[in-house]
């Protein structure tokens, strides 16, 4: 038997009858699969290495099925990284790397800062995926949750600093008390920046803590260590 998959977010979905996906909120009406076309059109995506290609499959898309969240919603997800300039490469193409700032704050100026926070809670392609989704709320917390962990994934545990690797070599398995530290300071950053509403900043430190447990297969143990140390608090997101 197929496992049945959410088609926005494309994790697997509980066994029951549900309306809306639990974890981002999309539509699950029997009425409203996708059609197979577009399915292929989204694996065939999901698979392309090439952002130039990925763009153009996405964009056809588009406008093959206007309107449709999983296409709306992997486009939000590609950003820029189609518009890299192999010349003049730069991070700001990679869509996580809006959450750098809570990481590594005094390398960017208080403009460019407010610049990635306005992206980063108001960019137009997230205001239409949400106008798209059942519970735009919900979608904007799976939106939070995927960049967390796409970020963990590219800038934490890619990188040598933080995995402290040796002559090029470092062990996967030591990511979860390695990254604690980094992960809990970004934690700590996102719910002290008053730039942020209080809605925002809980939002994204939940989005943040989760996206870090999924990425380090649920081994939270070390993190919630690091931030009862730093004394930050989560307000019940420490499930």
């Amino acid at each position: 038997m197929s496992e049945n998959r959410c088609p926005s977010c494309r994790r697997a979905l509980p066994v029951n009858d549900g309306a809306f996906c639990p974890y981002c909120g999309a539509a699950l009406s029997k009425e409203e699969k996708l059609p197979e076309q577009l399915r292929a059109v989204l694996e065939a995506a999901g698979k392309e290495a090439d952002p130039v290609k990925k763009h153009r499959m996405l964009a056809e898309a588009r406008e093959a099925f206007p309107d449709c969240l999983p296409v709306e919603e992997e486009l939000l997800f590609l950003g820029r990284l189609h518009e890299r300039d192999g010349k003049n490469p730069s991070y700001d193409v990679i869509k996580c790397f809006l959450l750098h700032p809570y990481l590594t704050p005094k390398e960017f100026t208080p403009q460019k800062r407010d610049a990635m926070r306005q992206e980063l809670f108001h960019h137009e392609q997230l205001e239409r995926c949400k106008a798209l989704a059942s519970d735009p709320d919900v979608f904007l917390s799976h939106y939070l949750e995927r960049l967390s962990e796409e970020f963990v994934r590219l800038f934490l545990e890619g990188s040598t600093y933080y995995m402290r690797s040796f002559f090029g070599f470092t062990s996967r398995k030591n990511a979860p008390r390695l990254l604690a530290e980094p992960a809990a300071q970004m934690i700590g950053n996102m719910a002290a920046d008053e730039a942020l509403t209080p809605e925002e900043r809980k939002a994204l430190t939940h989005a943040f803590y989760r996206g870090f447990s999924r990425r380090m297969d649920g081994q939270t143990e070390w993190l919630r260590q690091e931030l009862d140390r730093r004394g930050v608090s989560m307000d019940g997101a420490l499930d």
